[in-house]
């Protein structure tokens, strides 16, 4: 007997319960004992391409899984679809009542984890399987993508902890509501918001006490408010908006901020120096090439609490004017671009009253041009207490054995320091 059919049958269920439908019910026919363990099975995934010749087969077989199953309950359901090509538009209707059915089956059948993905051509916003949706009292992660949806005026999901909404079309409908996601989400703990469409938005207000993960990609709109007392990690990717209020973010651990300009270099910087001081008791922060190029970092308000900083950057920086806004920091990460051949704009006067807790430094990209062996030496002079500055070339360079000599003799401040080439 293999070691798989020895373990108790509630194992092999959870097990199997990770294949997709089709595969899950291949499993029935291994032995007699595996023939209805698909029935009981707490998770179901159905991921499937659908063609023109089996949109009705596949939609009862689906039908038949479903009653055949013995659980009263479903701890995580997943539905991806994709339409090929060579599909009748016509068709796709019958395929939606089946989405419709499929979907209420989870929700009345105490879901915890639901996931779905469905081709455009699927108006999930028409459906009735929509005010369950966001009623389910019992959702605890719940993630959306490629879905046509319509929140609905009354939102009620007391568990809910993960909502993931990626290139959702909100457009169809009425304005979302954003204050009602969140009072209706009393226990919200990770929100991941991409390319979503809803038509103007002047105003994205994030407001939870119970947030932690935040992520935006891509959130156009004109004003960003955000209330988050127990936001601990930060990620923003997306064109500037004008206006930034970043309140209570006290408890902010690790933020990941890149946004570019898409008006006034003014208003750019202006609302760039609103958003940094908002999370100036960030303790680590990754700062994008995009950020750092169209702002100059101009600005820069102080980072008490900070202790790592990474910059990607292909322009000059005023390394004085920048390291004096992070007088605790002890690891730097500069990521160079290999097109930037500026010289970096170096202080006159010494300044290792702001270098004084610094131990780490890592350059990346780096090539051996001569403004960038003056950066290193610049460090290393400076840096009284660093150990480790290290050289990262990156895979794909080699250094001629020039510049590794001329980096290995570098005066350094720090006897401590240990200059590494990788």
């Amino acid at each position: 007997m293999d070691r798989l059919s020895s373990l108790p049958g509630e194992v092999i269920s959870h097990i199997i319960s990770f294949l997709p439908v089709r595969q899950m019910i291949r499993t029935s026919i291994l032995s007699t004992r595996w023939r209805y363990l698909f029935a009981s099975t707490t998770g179901l995934t159905i991921d499937y391409d659908v063609d023109d010749w089996n949109i009705y087969s596949f939609g009862f077989n689906v039908n038949k899984v479903l009653l055949s199953r013995r659980s009263t309950t479903i701890e995580k359901f997943c539905l991806k679809l994709k339409i090929t090509c060579c599909v009748d538009r016509s068709r796709v209707g019958h395929l939606t009542h089946f989405v419709d059915g499929w979907m209420c089956y989870p929700l009345s059948h105490d879901v915890q984890e639901l996931e779905l993905c469905l081709p455009e051509e699927i108006k999930f916003n028409h459906l009735p399987s929509t005010s369950m949706l966001f009623n389910c009292e019992t959702l605890v992660s719940l993630k959306l993508k490629f879905v046509t949806l319509e929140v609905p005026d009354t939102i009620r999901m007391p568990k809910l902890k993960i909502l993931h909404l990626e290139e959702i079309d909100f457009s169809y409908g009425k304005p979302v509501r954003w204050g009602w996601l969140f009072s209706g989400s009393s226990a919200l703990e990770e929100m991941l918001v991409q390319c979503c469409k809803w038509g103007f938005t002047r105003q994205f207000s994030v407001s939870s006490p119970t947030l932690k993960r935040l992520i935006l990609k891509r959130v156009i709109c004109e004003e960003l408010v955000i209330d988050a007392p127990s936001l601990v990690y930060f990620k923003h990717l997306d064109s500037a908006a004008n206006y930034y209020s970043l309140l209570n973010l006290q408890s902010l651990v690790e933020a990941f901020i890149d946004i570019w300009p898409i008006k006034s270099t003014f208003c750019y910087k202006t609302a760039a120096t609103d958003l940094l001081r908002g999370m100036s008791n960030v303790r680590s922060l990754h700062i994008g090439n995009m950020f750092t190029t169209a702002s100059g970092l101009y600005n820069v308000p102080e980072f008490p609490n900070l202790t790592y900083l990474k910059i990607n950057t292909s322009f000059s920086h005023d390394w004085h004017g920048i390291l004096c806004r992070f007088p605790h920091l002890e690891t730097l990460v500069i990521d160079l671009e290999p097109s930037s051949s500026e010289k970096h704009i170096l202080p006159k006067r010494n300044p290792s009253y702001m270098l004084s807790h610094l131990k780490e430094i890592e350059i990346c990209s780096f090539h051996g041009l001569k403004h960038e062996l003056q950066l290193v030496e610049y460090f290393l002079k400076n840096a009284r207490f660093i150990q480790n500055l290290t050289v990262n070339v990156g895979k794909q360079n080699r250094l001629s054995s020039r510049v590794t000599k001329a980096l290995q003799k570098l005066a350094r401040d720090s006897k401590k320091c240990n200059v590494m080439i990788v």
